[in-house]
């Protein structure tokens, strides 16, 4: 699931979340653009039965990716120019 939710406050984590745990066995990756968190409080990531795999923090923009925290297996890939988020169901490299 994607979405651009301007601004990640509880209620809107709450209803992502509600969302997700309807649609369980469609949802297992959550991105979200434009979270405007620009300070480092990881409990204003928090959705509840994902995992923050990787955020990055900006008061205007800002990134946020989940994995549902039963996939076991989720890798984080960092480049020099860009940071993109990969997860796996398999063991080994991507």
């Amino acid at each position: 699931m994607q979405l651009n939710v301007e601004g990640l406050s509880a209620a809107k984590r709450e209803v992502i979340s509600s969302i997700a745990e309807r649609q369980k066995i469609l949802i297992d990756v959550i991105c979200l653009e434009e979270t405007h968190v620009d300070v480092d409080k990881t409990n204003r990531f928090s959705i509840a039965g994902f995992d923050l795999l990787a955020y990055s923090l900006h008061i205007k923009y800002g990134r946020a990716t989940y994995v549902r925290d039963n996939i076991s297996d989720a890798h984080h890939v960092t480049s020099s120019v860009v940071t993109a988020e990969s997860f796996s169901d398999r063991p080994g490299p991507l």
